[in-house]
């Protein structure tokens, strides 16, 4: 009987740490939906924020348990790196063809994804940035 109750002890914390832990979703599917702009005035150094509603963008982040997951929006394919991942989130940064660096994150347990990018356009009058926001499915 002592070893039976010695090998339940020894097996049980394996059976409800199995339990708990929930398979990670390796695919979402977000709408971006809400979207904010900062930039500087052309011709002045005045800074000018903007709210946007009903972007209405659909993305889809590929391969989120992988190092290098994919970007699929309207316009093209882009493969993303891991900059940080915990089991609530994943950061991932993305080179654009504008320059600058992308920082997407996706909050698992909310299915929500925000995206900020800063950069300087060639010609445009100094440094932008954009935030948006989506649900995910």
């Amino acid at each position: 009987m002592r070893k039976f109750l010695i090998s339940i002890l020894i097996v049980l914390p394996f059976l409800a740490s199995s339990r708990a832990a929930k398979p990670q979703r390796s695919i979402a599917v977000c709408r971006l939906q809400k979207s904010a702009i900062v930039r500087l005035e052309p011709g002045t150094m005045k800074l000018v924020s903007e709210v946007g509603e009903d972007e209405n963008l659909t993305i889809i982040l590929a391969g989120l348990d992988t190092e290098h997951p994919v970007l699929r929006g309207n316009f093209g394919e882009s493969e993303l790196d891991v900059v940080r991942r915990k089991p609530e989130a994943v950061w991932l940064a993305e080179t654009p063809t504008l320059g600058g660096v992308n920082i997407w994150t996706y909050f698992r347990k909310e299915r929500v994804v925000i995206l900020s990018k800063q950069y300087t356009q060639p010609g445009a009058p100094g440094p932008f940035g954009l935030m948006v926001i989506g649900k995910c499915e």
